[in-house]
C-alpha cells in the first residue's frame, strides 16, 4: 500500500501540470522572508535570481501589523505591503491565499487556486506545527460549466476575492500602481480580470466565510447545515492552538457557547460526546479548567501525530470543529462535517465579529469519508488520525498532565506605512550623480545609502544616490514623536520593481533570453553564466573598418529575428513582450555593436521595425493600443541606445557606411 503523503503548506503553491504562477495575494497574521521566499518559487517556477532581475512583483503580502517588514530583498518578487488601517479588526489573523495560474501555451487558459489554513506563512509551520489547510481550484473552462462542484468551487474563490478586496484599501498598495506598464501591472490586471470573469449569479452558498459582519460561530451551524444535512451526530471533536478560560476555573466560555450552538441548532445531539484536544504543554486555560470540563461530561485529548510527518513530534496549532456519529459497530465517521480555518475558538477568533473580534476566516466541508480507526486494507488517507491531529489512545485524566504555557504575547504595531511607498533610480547623465527621484509627499523624510548616511537632496524630490542601484532603500521620518523607519521598493529605467541590476548583454544573449519569449529567461541566461558564445569579429573590443561588416550582420540578424518572433505572437502576449523587448535591448546598449551603430555608422537599426512587416496584425493599425504601446517601447530603447533622430539603416540596404 502506497504511503498516504499530503501536500505540505508550501507545495500548495506549485504550479498545475502546464501552468506557472503569474500573481497572488496572500493575508495572515504573520509570515517570514524564508517561507515567502520559497513559495515564490515554486508559485513562479524561477529561482530567486531569476526572480530578481525580472523585477516582477508575484505574491503580495497582506500581514497584521505587528508582522516586522520582509524586506524587498529577502524574497525576491513578494511585496509586504503595510497595514494603514487597524480600525477594522482586533488582529487581521486570517489566512488565505489566492493564487492565479496561466497556461504555458494556451494565454486564453488560466487557473485559480484558493488556499484556506489554520498555520501562518512561516517556516515554524512547515517544519514544528501541526496544522491543517484546504484548497479549491476553478479554471478558465470552468465558467460555463452547470457541474454542481465546479459552481460550488466558483462560489468559493468569488467569496475569497470578495474578501480580498475589501482588504486592500486597508493596505499602502502605491507601489503596485506606480508603474502600470511593467509585469507587475500587467500580471496583476490579468488575475483581476480572471476573478472578474467568475459568473456570481444561481451559485449556492460558498463553504468560506469570514467575520467580516457575523462571527464564525454565529455562522457555523447553518453552513454546516448545508453542507452535511441534519443527522444524529453524537460526536463532537473541537481542536484549537489557543483556549481562553472562563472566570474562577471554569470551562472556556468560548467552548461552552460553540457546544451550546450547535446543539440549539440540531448539528449535534443534547448528549454527545465532547472531546477536546489540546497541546499539553502549552494548552493556556484548559491547563487549570481541566476539572469544570470534567464535570460537564467532556474529555481532554493530546493531539494525534499523523504518521506520515514522523519525529519529532510537533505542536498542535490547527483550529478545527468535526462532528459525526459514532457507533460501536461501525468504524465509519457517519454523517461528519468540518470546519477549518484561522479563527481559534476564543472570543476574538470565534465568538466576536470585527471590529471587537480578529478578522478570520474559515470553511465548513462535508465529512463522511473517514474512519475512527486504522484497519488492515484501509487507505491511510482515509484514517481521521492521518487527516486531522486526532489519537484516541491516551486521554488527559489529570491536570498535572497539562501546562498553560506562555499565553499570546502582544504584537504591537512594527511596520508602518511610509509616507512614499517606492522611488525610482535615474542613472547619472548631463552631469547629474545617479538619483533617486521619489513621489510628492508632505511629510518630511531622509532616505539613507548602504552605509546607513543620509543621502544629499538634489531638489525638492531627488538624492543623491552613492553606489550601484539597489533592489529597495531605508526611508526615515518622523510621526507621532517617534522615529520610523522602513525599505521601500526601488523602480528603474525598465519599470522592474524591487530588481537586481540588470547585467549587460551581447546582442546574442540579448537574442537568447527574447528567444525563450514567453517563458522567462533560465537562470544560467540572466547574463551573470560562464556561458560561451560564437562571439564573431562583432564582439570585439574595437569595431575596426575590417569587423564593421561584421557587426552590421549581428545587428541585422537580431532585427530580422525580432521582426519573425513578434510577428507570430498572440495579442495576449503583446504587453509582455513589449516590456520583455525593451529590457532585454536596454541591457544591450552598451555592447560593441550598438556603440558602433550609434557612434560610427550614425544609423538607427531599430527604425526597421517599425515597418509593418515586422509586427503583427493586430499591431499593424496605427491607432491601435498594441502599435501605441510598441512604438512607445522602440522610442525608449532609440534614446537608450543614442541612435534617436539617426537615418534608418534600411534605407542604406545593409550597405557598410565607411569609418570616418
Amino acid at each position: 500500500m502506497s504511503r498516504y503523503l499530503p501536500p505540505s503548506l508550501l507545495q500548495h503553491f506549485a504550479s498545475p501540470d502546464d501552468y506557472v504562477g503569474t500573481f497572488g495575494w496572500l493575508c495572515g497574521y504573520s509570515a517570514d522572508a524564508s517561507f515567502l521566499d520559497a513559495a515564490a518559487e515554486r508559485f513562479t517556477q524561477q529561482a530567486g535570481g531569476q526572480r530578481g532581475y525580472a523585477g516582477k512583483l508575484a505574491l503580495v503580502v497582506l500581514l497584521d501589523r505587528g508582522q516586522p517588514q520582509i524586506l524587498p530583498h529577502e524574497a525576491a518578487g513578494v511585496l509586504h505591503a503595510p497595514l494603514r488601517d487597524a480600525t477594522r479588526f482586533a488582529l487581521l489573523h486570517a489566512k488565505v491565499a489566492l493564487l492565479g495560474f496561466r497556461h504555458v501555451q494556451a494565454p486564453e487558459r488560466w487557473r485559480m487556486r484558493l488556499l484556506v489554513c489554520t498555520g501562518n506563512w512561516t517556516r515554524q509551520t512547515l517544519e514544528r506545527s501541526l496544522d491543517l489547510a484546504w484548497s479549491v481550484e476553478v479554471g478558465a473552462e470552468d465558467l460555463e460549466s452547470r457541474e454542481p462542484q465546479s459552481l460550488q468551487a466558483r462560489a468559493d474563490v468569488a467569496a475569497a476575492w470578495d474578501l480580498l478586496q475589501w482588504l486592500m484599501p486597508l493596505f499602502d498598495l502605491r507601489a503596485l500602481a506606480a508603474e502600470p506598464h511593467s509585469l507587475t501591472g500587467l500580471a496583476r490586471g490579468q488575475f483581476a480580470s480572471w476573478c472578474e470573469a467568475l459568473p456570481r449569479r444561481n451559485l449556492p452558498r460558498p463553504r468560506f466565510f469570514d467575520s467580516r459582519n457575523r462571527s464564525l460561530l454565529r455562522q457555523l451551524p447553518d453552513l454546516a447545515r448545508r453542507q452535511a444535512g441534519e443527522a444524529d451526530r453524537n460526536t463532537l471533536v473541537l481542536g484549537s492552538g489557543f483556549y481562553e478560560g472562563g472566570e474562577g476555573g471554569q470551562a472556556p466560555v468560548a467552548l461552552v457557547r460553540i457546544v451550546d450552538a450547535l446543539k440549539e441548532a440540531g448539528m449535534v445531539t443534547a448528549s454527545c460526546d465532547v472531546s477536546v484536544i489540546v497541546e499539553p504543554t502549552d494548552c493556556q486555560a484548559v491547563a487549570t479548567a481541566l476539572p469544570a470540563m470534567h464535570q460537564l461530561g467532556w474529555r481532554v485529548w493530546p493531539a494525534g501525530q499523523p504518521e506520515f510527518l514522523g519525529r519529532p513530534a510537533r505542536s498542535l496549532h490547527a483550529k478545527f470543529v468535526f462532528a459525526s456519529s459514532y457507533r460501536k459497530n461501525s468504524n465509519t465517521c457517519l454523517n461528519g462535517w468540518l470546519y477549518l480555518g484561522s479563527g481559534n475558538l476564543t472570543a476574538p477568533g470565534f465568538l466576536n465579529p470585527c471590529p471587537r473580534g480578529n478578522l478570520e476566516v474559515g470553511v465548513v466541508v462535508g465529512e463522511d469519508s473517514l474512519y475512527w480507526h486504522k484497519s488492515r486494507g484501509l487507505p491511510s488517507e482515509l484514517w481521521a488520525g492521518n487527516r486531522l491531529p486526532l489519537q484516541w489512545e491516551r486521554e488527559v485524566l489529570d491536570a498535572q498532565e497539562l501546562q498553560g504555557g506562555p499565553g499570546m504575547p502582544d504584537r504591537p504595531p512594527v511596520f508602518e506605512a511610509p509616507p512614499v511607498a517606492w522611488c525610482r533610480y535615474l542613472s547619472a547623465q548631463d552631469g547629474l550623480p545617479a538619483r533617486l527621484l521619489l513621489p510628492v509627499h508632505d511629510v518630511p523624510l531622509e532616505v539613507l545609502d548602504t552605509e546607513s548616511s543620509v543621502c544629499t537632496p538634489v531638489g525638492s524630490l531627488e538624492v543623491a544616490w552613492p553606489g550601484a542601484p539597489q533592489p529597495s532603500v531605508v526611508v526615515r521620518w518622523h510621526e507621532g514623536g517617534l522615529r520610523l523607519q522602513c525599505s521601500i521598493p526601488v523602480i528603474d529605467a525598465a519599470g522592474r520593481i524591487a530588481a537586481l541590476e540588470l547585467p549587460k548583454l551581447d546582442l546574442e544573449s540579448a537574442w537568447w533570453q527574447l528567444q525563450q519569449f514567453p517563458q522567462p529567461p533560465a537562470e544560467e541566461d540572466t547574463g551573470t553564466d560562464e556561458r560561451e558564445f560564437e562571439p564573431g569579429m562583432a564582439l570585439v573590443a574595437t569595431a575596426s573598418p575590417a569587423a564593421m561588416d561584421s557587426v552590421v550582420r549581428t545587428m541585422m540578424r537580431l532585427v530580422e529575428n525580432i521582426a519573425d518572433k513578434q510577428a507570430g505572437l498572440m495579442q495576449a502576449d503583446w504587453d509582455a513582450w513589449c516590456i520583455s523587448l525593451e529590457q532585454a535591448l536596454r541591457q544591450a546598449a552598451d555592447c560593441v555593436a550598438v556603440k558602433a551603430f550609434a557612434a560610427q555608422l550614425r544609423l538607427d537599426p531599430l527604425d526597421v521595425l517599425r515597418q509593418e512587416g515586422s509586427l503583427p496584425a493586430f499591431a499593424r493599425d496605427a491607432q491601435s493600443p498594441q502599435r501605441e504601446r510598441y512604438l512607445a517601447v522602440l522610442d525608449a530603447l532609440a534614446a537608450c541606445w543614442g541612435v534617436q533622430g539617426l537615418p534608418s539603416v534600411g534605407r542604406h540596404g545593409g550597405k557598410c557606411i565607411e569609418l570616418v
